[in-house]
């Protein structure tokens, strides 16, 4: 499982990945919470918790507007639940 978790972290193809997905999210949605509600839709298949959306909003807020996005969209690639949902 670590393995698979560091192939996810450091692939080109995983960052190419992210980097597609946030810019559709971003560019089909103009409100932030509605770009998150979406995010986690197409990579979780499920909602966003109340809890997922302020910790990912202070995460966003964190970073350079340019990046979060990716980044955001990175972290949830090698998250454990999407990980385990392959």
């Amino acid at each position: 499982m670590p393995t698979q978790s560091l192939f996810l972290i450091n692939s080109d193809l995983v960052r190419a990945r992210a980097t597609d997905i946030a810019k559709l999210v971003t560019q089909a949605e103009p409100n932030p919470d509605a770009r998150l509600e979406a995010l986690w839709l197409r990579v979780l298949s499920r909602p966003i918790t109340s809890t997922e959306r302020d910790e990912a909003n202070a995460f966003l807020d964190s970073l350079p507007a340019d990046k979060a996005w990716i980044e955001l969209t990175h972290a949830l690639l090698a998250s454990n639940e999407f990980l385990l949902r392959l």
